[in-house]
């Protein structure tokens, strides 16, 4: 019969062994179904895994964590990162992060846990290998998922992307979940002796390379090769043999070579293309180096103390370049600086820096001192490398910091001679001989206060973010039941939690620009508003949540001049937290033409244009503004430029249309006719120019041009047909 420790043993690895399922977690009934649901999954694992450990402790001094440098290493970033947190722009975020990252300070918590867990039960190199040979299963299930995807198999889904990305639905994260995965898997085949799981190895390593080489991601193609370099560099020191070491060192050369070769023999290879063309003009790199300036510059701000972490979103805005804003399809809302560097060092201050780098230092210096075999100390070193360096373009997220907290618990547990200090003492306070009615007390205690924290920091999410969810999944539910959901979800969480709010506010703006009456949306705008004003008052660094609350205050101001004021006060409030943010001006400028000052619109869209002139976005709400002012010519310079900036934007089917039906007020059908015969001969693909040739002879006809008119309407049914 199993006594009690060895049952809370078996339960606990059995826990740890779960955790590892977090990467294949995926759910498309919430918002963010390859984030959230991971995120969730992992922390109530942990959570009770926790309690088990706890209940183990009390049963066993010998299972008491162990106190060696790296896990003091850890303790004490962590440490630094809670208390700027503290005292950082928004604490909420900083502990709780985002739906879309769920990578706050309560996830760092968990992932600490787990290590501290894992090196703990996992004692021997023995009862590792078993363990990671299931995180092998998952890298090899991933891998076959991936697979599938990139050579695009019909029947196996791609998640929202045309590069395989597994199950973490976004190709570049799952590219450094490949890089990593790659070395763990050698790092097995090293040390596995069995012929067949050596090949079993092998395959999988070729297989996950075809896949990172078809994700297209620059970073983690990097991040592998700095790895192997240094690997072989330190094979090139281990082995003794002169024939090895110049095989090893002609590998090394081999690299740029291969890259070469590829390169000359498919020039169009998207990757290779990538390695090798390093342009400033490159919006990827473009983007990176703007991000990681204004990171720079929020630490020189709080070289101490830092922003808090989850906060780099703040520092981004109040320092928001324009110049990121490359066209339409800019994505302007940076949470995070591509550097982990950087972000830690804006996030911790150099505090915060030095003990995030000390990590890395412990690690490289455990795995040095170990008495492990020379080859395998230089994987797990390569492993590291690797990941370093992926973070100096990228980030982390939790496949991947699964992967290197688990590392850092094998590397941990070679750890013999632990340190007596303050923790050890308060750990051997807590166990004590008393009589087991107290132990169990103390259990009993454990497991309440575990229970309080699941339901607070997962179970309350979870269900908040499953009423929100329906509105995300089935767009068009009645309002009725969107109110009802929301008000559900946001009773449940905080106002803080600004996601939510703005997921509905997005939903209502997206409904009015498809055409919808905004006379119907009435309710659910005023509810939105209602609901996102809270946010504002507890979370006012959220300028995102903040420019959807003036944009529906305006949109509510044509129909109730009372929110008039509100949305040029929130809009104002805008750029003096954030001045070179272009959707407050343009904000600002519809509200003065609902006002009738059309002028004074006009001057906030020139604004907005003179924040970034290539931005078509702002020069699309200037020319409408002059065609409203009646003032053609101007109108047609606007027009003239944004099709030499981004003629994809203004030929759009659903914006020339718009454009061509605002002219058709005012009686300007020749601006609209030109307009509509450049689009034509812009280049859209054939089968797609039916509509813009009907719209073509419709404008034939109200200038009285019928044989024009038949022409066009001929040239649509032709189009039509192919």
């Amino acid at each position: 019969m199993l006594s009690q420790t060895n049952f809370l043993m078996k339960i606990i690895k059995f826990g740890v062994y779960l955790s590892l399922l977090t990467p294949l977690v995926a759910w498309d009934q919430v918002i963010y179904p390859f984030v959230f649901p991971k995120i969730i999954f992992f922390r109530i694992v942990v959570e009770i895994l926790i309690f088990l450990s706890i209940a183990l402790c009390l049963s066993d001094k010998k299972y008491y964590p162990k106190i060696t440098p790296l896990s003091i290493a850890l303790g004490f970033y962590l440490a630094i990162a809670t208390l700027t947190s503290l005292m950082g722009a928004d604490i909420f975020q900083s502990f709780f992060s985002t739906l879309a990252r769920g990578e706050g300070l309560i996830t760092l918590y968990h992932l600490y846990a787990l290590f501290i867990i894992a090196s703990s039960i996992f004692q021997t190199k023995d009862e590792w290998i078993p363990f990671l040979l299931f995180l092998f299963l998952i890298f090899f299930i991933e891998n076959i998922l991936a697979l599938g995807q990139t050579l695009q198999l019909s029947y196996v889904k791609m998640f929202g992307a045309n590069r395989p990305n597994g199950s973490l639905g976004n190709p570049a994260f799952f590219a450094s979940f490949e890089a990593l995965g790659i070395w763990i898997t050698y790092l097995l085949y090293t040390v596995i002796k069995k012929k067949n799981l050596k090949i079993i190895f092998i395959v999988t390593i070729i297989i996950s390379a075809i896949n990172l080489y078809y994700t297209v991601n620059r970073a983690s193609a990097l991040g592998l090769m700095a790895g192997i370099v240094i690997f072989f560099l330190l094979e090139i020191m281990r082995v003794s043999d002169t024939q090895a070491k110049k095989k090893y060192f002609k590998i090394i050369l081999a690299i740029p070579v291969l890259i070469a070769i590829i390169h000359f023999a498919s020039p169009d290879s998207s990757i290779i293309n990538k390695l090798t063309n390093y342009s400033k003009n490159d919006p990827s790199i473009k983007n990176r180096l703007i991000g990681w300036n204004i990171g720079w510059m929020g630490f020189k701000e709080r070289p101490i103390l830092g922003w808090g972490n989850e906060n780099f979103s703040y520092i981004f805005n109040t320092r928001f370049n324009p110049e990121i804003v490359a066209d339409s399809g800019s994505y302007t809302w940076f949470d995070r600086a591509h550097n982990t560097l950087i972000e830690v060092a804006s996030a911790n201050g150099i505090f915060g820096l030095l003990a995030f780098l000390a990590i890395y230092i412990f690690a490289f210096f455990m795995i040095i001192k170990s008495d492990r075999e020379k080859k395998e100390k230089n994987i797990l070193i390569a492993f590291f490398i690797t990941q370093f360096t992926i973070n100096f373009f990228i980030f982390d997220t939790i496949a991947t910091l699964i992967f290197f907290y688990l590392m850092l618990g094998y590397i941990n547990s070679d750890q013999r001679q632990e340190k007596q200090g303050a923790l050890k003492r308060i750990i051997k306070r807590f166990h004590s001989d008393a009589a087991p009615l107290k132990q169990r007390a103390k259990t009993i205690t454990a497991l309440f206060l575990i229970l309080i924290i699941t339901y607070f920091i997962n179970v309350r999410p979870l269900r908040a973010t499953l009423y929100a969810s329906k509105l995300a999944i089935i767009a068009d539910g009645k309002e009725s039941e969107i109110v009802q959901n929301f008000t559900k979800a946001f009773a449940i969480s905080p106002a803080s939690n600004y996601e939510l709010r703005e997921i509905l506010g997005n939903y209502i703006l997206k409904k009015i620009t498809e055409g919808n009456d905004i006379k119907k949306l009435e309710p659910l705008i005023l509810f939105a508003i209602d609901n996102m004003k809270k946010t504002a008052l507890a979370s006012p660094h959220n300028i995102s949540a903040r420019i959807t609350l003036a944009e529906l205050a305006r949109i509510e101001s044509e129909l109730n001049p009372y929110f008039a004021k509100f949305a040029e006060q929130e809009s104002l409030a805008i750029i003096q937290e954030s001045p070179m943010r272009y959707q407050p001006y343009l904000t600002l400028g519809k509200l003065r033409f609902t006002q009738g000052r059309n002028a004074d619109g006009i001057e906030f869209f020139k604004k907005a244009v003179g924040i970034n002139p290539k931005f078509v976005g702002a020069r699309w709400n200037l020319a409408l503004g002059y065609i409203y002012e009646q003032d053609f010519e101007k109108a047609k310079n606007e027009i003239a430029l944004m099709e030499t900036i981004e003629p994809t934007y203004i030929y759009d089917e659903k914006n020339i249309i718009v454009l061509s039906n605002i002219l058709k007020k005012q009686k300007q059908y020749d601006i609209a006719i030109q307009l509509y015969l450049n689009a034509i001969h812009s280049g859209i693909r054939p089968s797609a120019l039916s509509p813009y040739y009907y719209e073509l002879g419709n404008l034939y006809t109200l200038t009285g041009e019928k044989d024009l008119a038949q022409k066009a309407f001929d040239a649509a049914d032709n189009a039509t047909t192919r």
